[in-house]
C-alpha cells in the first residue's frame, strides 16, 4: 500500500469516528440536558457547521474564502465555548459530560475546517 494511501485511510478512519462520537454525544446530551443552552450551543452549532461544509464542497468557488469564513466559525465557536464554561464553573454547576461533548464538537470541526484550509490553500498554490 502506498504511503499516501495510508494517510488517506488513517484520515478518514479519524473522520468517521470523530463523527460518530460527535453523533453519540450529541443524542446523549440531547437526552440527558435537553433544555440546557450549554447543550444547545454545540447542537446548533453542529449543524451550522454541517450547512457550511455542504455549501463549501457544493459551491466548488473561492475555497480560500470559505475557509477563511470556517476558521472565523471556529474561533468564534472557541471563544464563546470558553465563556460558557467560566460561566459554568462560577457557577459551581460544573458537568463533565456536557464539557467532553462541547470539546468533542469543536475538536472535530476545527480538524476538518482546517483539512478543508489547507486543500484550499494548496490548489490555490498550484
Amino acid at each position: 500500500m502506498a504511503a499516501g494511501n495510508r494517510y488517506a485511510l488513517g484520515f478518514g478512519t479519524g473522520i468517521i469516528l470523530g463523527f460518530y462520537a460527535l453523533f453519540v454525544f450529541s443524542i446523549w446530551m440531547n437526552i440527558r440536558h435537553s433544555k440546557s443552552f450549554d447543550v444547545v450551543l454545540p447542537t446548533g452549532m453542529n449543524i451550522l457547521h454541517l450547512v457550511w461544509l455542504l455549501l463549501a464542497v457544493g459551491d466548488r468557488g473561492d475555497m480560500v474564502l470559505w475557509s477563511f469564513c470556517g476558521l472565523l466559525l471556529i474561533v468564534s465557536y472557541g471563544i464563546s465555548l470558553i465563556v460558557l464554561n467560566v460561566c459554568r464553573i462560577k457557577r459551581r454547576e460544573f458537568s463533565l459530560p456536557i464539557l467532553l461533548y462541547q470539546l468533542v464538537s469543536w475538536l472535530f470541526w476545527t480538524t476538518l475546517i482546517l483539512f478543508v484550509w489547507d486543500v484550499a490553500r494548496s490548489r490555490s498554490l498550484a
